[in-house]
């Protein structure tokens, strides 16, 4: 069995996903993860997408309105290691997006430091005071873990941006890991970040968000603030507001999907595609 790897002290990425409608920029990202993987591949499948996985990854393709899709989705440390080849090679993956970007950092704690319940209740009850950039409550979920190991939600899993707390342990080693799930535009940009500037702009990135939690809580986190590094960065936005993508969003759903509906049963229908795919593509 292949022992987990963690970063520890070191911002880093733990789970990318990549995808794309061209096939030569599909052989080139999965030729990316094969270089770096154990060589042990099998068959696999997510959700409906079926290729080649792993220990860290999986690449494979699935019909999406009648052309074929393609998905690299890798985790871990197998996924920072991923990560860094896209940073060196951007010239092979114009054509890519990311869908899904996580990034982490992991420090060192006691053998008595995994309960983070505590910390994560004072948070909820808003004992730390406010969110310090937007000065409201935030949405936090407390689980406390039978085997000792607590975890702290912050937002919500649907949202472009999702806070982890936890803990974990791995050879005998325990860690704090403050985590941010970055999806939709947030993806985007943060995958930019990493194609442009490699893991230095990881730690900017990592540090922002905890600028924007409440100090308190921060500092009760133990070694994680020091460890995004010294460089400051600005908070990830999305290009609009919740309220103006929300409305846009009805709006499209029921004015424009019809439409779309009716081109996609007719002649028309691979002029229709083509023209999603490239809105796709380019946005």
């Amino acid at each position: 069995m292949t022992q987990e790897r963690v970063y520890v002290d070191l911002p880093a990425v733990d789970y990318l996903t990549t995808t794309t409608y061209y096939q030569e920029t599909f052989k080139y990202l999965r030729s990316l993860a094969f270089s770096i993987s154990d060589g042990d591949r099998a068959e696999g499948r997510v959700m409906q997408y079926a290729g080649d996985s792993g220990v860290g990854y999986f690449a494979g393709s699935a019909m999406q309105s009648g052309t074929e899709h393609f998905m690299v989705r890798t985790s871990g440390a197998f996924a920072h290691d991923y990560a860094m080849l896209t940073h060196e090679a951007t010239a092979g993956i114009r054509a890519a997006k990311a869908s899904r970007v996580d990034v982490q950092v992991s420090v060192v704690i006691g053998a008595g430091d995994a309960r983070l319940a505590e910390v994560g209740v004072q948070l909820q009850e808003g004992k730390f005071g406010a969110h310090r950039r937007r000065g409201q409550r935030m949405k936090v979920n407390v689980i406390r873990g039978e085997d000792g190991f607590d975890t702290i939600y912050i937002g919500t899993r649907s949202s472009p941006r999702f806070i982890r707390i936890y803990c974990k342990e791995v050879a005998g080693v325990r860690y704090v890991r403050f985590e941010v799930e970055f999806k939709e535009d947030l993806a985007k940009q943060a995958w930019n970040g990493v194609r442009l500037h490699g893991s230095a702009s990881l730690g900017p990135l990592l540090r922002a968000e905890l600028d924007s939690l409440p100090l308190g809580f921060v500092n009760a986190l133990g070694g994680v603030y020091e460890a995004t590094g010294e460089a400051e960065g600005q908070r990830l936005r999305a290009a609009y507001g919740d309220a103006t993508w929300e409305k846009q969003l009805r709006w499209t759903r029921k004015q424009v999907a019809p439409t779309l509906e009716k081109l996609l049963a007719s002649p028309a229908r691979e002029e229709v595609c083509k023209l999603l795919r490239d809105l796709l593509e380019n946005y």
